[in-house]
């Protein structure tokens, strides 16, 4: 035993010292110091990076924020002091002043979610999904607000159909899918965090909620007017628990919803619900199997009725959004999907917006961050 612990010992000791000498290029090996121009990081730079070269590492993280009362505007001898100890590092610029707009970090958090409509409870429908977080979401049933329609076993959308399922709503609020240790529902909606716009001007910028349907046995005498399915989006503020408090396991929320104004981008109406027509449907054309209907509902409208809160200087978080939808009886629904993305996300799909000029001025603002005496460390943004 004892010389099996002595081979183990000298083979340990043989990779570190074979590890350190690696640079970043050949084997990285990083900590997550978060060195950077904080005051109180940076005052203690020299212990910080001779720690990480004793203990072998070849990069670590480097957090770049504005000058101002708690960072340092020249930082340039710590390229130097980590170029000296052959340590790399990779830039997580969070820069966010009128001359420094185009940070990498606020300009690579974007949100697009996709709720798949099918799930209605913690049970397993696909394998894995238990463990695939892009599945941990469902709508469900809570205090009064039911959801109408069902789902067999082989199908992958939730259906309502005529003599079957009761009017109502074919989709309800957003939830986790497992609840909490007290027994509560838990409302989503921190996952959400919203960049800032550049130009401080929000009115151009929105939440967009689009639909994945298919409609058909549609019944008769219909009007163009008449609703097969609306649209009530919604959000719960909080409350007065504090949302943060590790100990409260309760749901934050308020207990009161505020359905949101928003435009619905297929026939241009605008209100706290609005409709898809059968004049809607016949104006797709022939038999539609994939219908996606859009809405869009402002960052002024989220801010006014307190569904977001203020992150930090380039972020705000958003407190709850629900995409309740309802059917009325008079054909046969197939909800496939929900998905939900800010406006960033927009831009960049869609190649609008702000996202025009972001290739050049990221690269221009990459380039201003590392000093032109000591460019070799940088391994990255």
């Amino acid at each position: 035993m004892r010389q099996r612990l002595m081979c183990t010992a000298i083979l340990i000791l043989m990779v570190t010292a074979s590890l350190s000498c690696l640079t970043f290029k050949d084997f990285p090996l990083g900590c997550y110091s978060y060195l950077g121009n904080k005051n109180y990081v940076y005052e203690n730079r020299e212990y910080m990076i001779d720690a990480m070269h004793d203990l072998g590492y070849n990069t670590n993280i480097l957090e770049i924020f504005s000058p101002g009362d708690a960072t340092y505007s020249n930082y340039d001898d710590v390229f130097t002091k980590m170029d000296t100890n052959n340590i790399g590092f990779i830039i997580m610029d969070k820069r966010w002043d009128a001359s420094k707009q185009y940070s990498t970090c606020p300009l690579s958090t974007s949100n697009y979610y996709k709720f798949e409509a099918m799930y209605n409870s913690d049970k397993q429908i696909v394998v894995g999904d238990l463990k695939d977080s892009s599945k941990w979401y469902t709508t469900r049933e809570k205090n009064n607000l039911m959801r109408t329609g069902h789902r067999y076993s082989n199908q992958n959308y939730w259906e309502c159909t005529p003599g079957e399922d009761e009017p109502g709503y074919a989709y309800t609020d957003l939830f986790y899918r497992w609840q909490s240790v007290s027994g509560d529902s838990i409302r989503i909606g921190r996952e959400f965090i919203i960049k800032k716009p550049i130009s401080n001007v929000i009115v151009d910028h929105f939440i967009y909620i689009t639909y994945k349907f298919s409609i058909t046995s549609t019944g008769t005498g219909l009007l163009p007017e008449s609703p097969l399915v609306s649209f009530h989006p919604c959000g719960y503020k909080y409350s007065k628990k504090d949302p943060t408090n590790p100990n409260d396991t309760s749901d934050p929320h308020d207990t009161t919803e505020v359905f949101l104004t928003h435009t619905n981008m297929t026939n241009s109406t605008v209100g706290e619900q609005t409709d898809f027509t059968w004049g809607d449907y016949l104006n797709m054309g022939s038999t539609p199997n994939d219908i996606k209907v859009t809405l869009k509902i402002g960052y002024d409208e989220l801010l006014a009725d307190s569904l977001f809160w203020d992150g930090n200087w380039a972020l705000w978080g958003l407190v709850n959004l629900n995409p309740r939808m309802s059917w009325h009886g008079n054909c046969n629904l197939k909800l496939k999907s929900i998905e939900i993305e800010d406006q960033l996300f927009h831009n960049i799909k869609t190649q609008t917006g702000e996202v025009i000029c972001l290739d050049s001025n990221v690269a221009a603002s990459m380039r201003s961050q590392i000093s032109n005496d000591f460019p070799s460390p940088s391994n990255g943004f």
